[in-house]
């Protein structure tokens, strides 16, 4: 099987590489709606990669069936059911399970909500709606990311929890959101605001990838997360109802508030002393292996 040692630097890693993609891909986008003069040209573009992307797969991948007891369940819904079992009975995987939503509920929010929210901020600035390089905006958060995931590998290595780390995305992240409120009238700061917000994304995706790989049963974890995605997505799109009548200052500001709660659900976990000794032993063992 996969070093559990490794686990964390794999992720890390990951998202680094992603981020490296992603960069890319915003000074293409960028370069493409300068070029053309469409907002749609990015669009276009994508289509091709996609396709290059649809033929390496198709040419080079072979399909991963998983082992026979994974696929007993029989049924997406009868999986589901069994993830909330296992959320039920262990709340450690509960805390988990409500620190990945709340989170990913306010990043797909903020993945919605932030081009209106920076134009709003420019507006306020300068006093009229001058276009903004969003290509080259994007190209910044994802590097912001990439800079997240090196921080989680080096604090790991220093042999920080992993809950600790998880539970600094969460309160940075919430911190982030209020800058954002309070700096809606500085496109600046709103700008920094979001690459603040971005640098959470990349400690965060490590870190919730490892604490579920080490407390979720592999055959039940594409059972709960297929539950945790139910809430969230309802979440998302209650939030989004509520674009027309709620101003954009309020939904982050009630993103802000459910980032805290995560990051206190997470720092709750950390501080248990079973899973604090359960660390230290994990640590002494992988120290006595090298």
């Amino acid at each position: 099987g996969f070093a559990p040692a490794l686990i964390g630097a794999t992720f890390s890693t990951a998202i680094f590489l992603n981020g490296l993609v992603a960069i890319l891909a915003g000074f293409v986008a960028n370069v493409a709606v300068d070029w053309s003069g469409s907002l749609a040209a990015p669009f276009v573009v994508s289509a091709g990669t996609l396709v290059l992307a649809g033929f390496l797969i198709s040419s080079s991948w072979e399909e991963n069936f998983g082992e026979s007891k994974t696929n007993a369940t029989g049924s997406v819904l009868q999986s589901m059911l069994e993830g909330l079992v296992v959320l039920k009975s262990d709340v450690n995987i509960l805390s988990l399970g409500l620190a990945q939503t709340v989170f990913e509920c306010c990043m797909y929010t903020f993945v919605l909500l932030y081009t209106p929210a920076l134009e709003t901020s420019i507006e306020n600035t300068t006093g009229d709606g001058a276009p903004f390089p969003l290509g080259y905006l994007f190209s910044a958060m994802m590097f912001c990311s990439m800079l997240g995931s090196l921080a989680f590998k080096y604090l790991t290595n220093k042999n920080v929890m992993t809950e600790t780390l998880l539970s600094i995305a969460l309160f940075v992240a919430g911190a982030s959101f209020c800058f954002i409120v309070v700096n809606s009238k500085d496109s600046t700061y709103t700008v920094l605001s979001f690459l603040l917000f971005e640098f959470t994304t990349g400690m965060y995706f490590p870190s919730i990838g490892t604490l579920r790989a080490q407390a979720i049963p592999e055959q039940n974890r594409s059972g709960v997360m297929a539950f945790l995605r139910v809430p969230m997505n309802f979440a998302v799109c209650a939030i989004l109802l509520r674009v027309d009548t709620m101003p954009v200052g309020q939904i982050f500001q009630i993103c802000s508030l459910l980032c805290f709660v995560g990051g206190l659900t997470v720092l709750w976990r950390a501080m248990d002393p079973k899973r604090q000794a359960a660390y230290v032993a994990a640590d002494t063992t992988e120290d006595h292996e090298m």
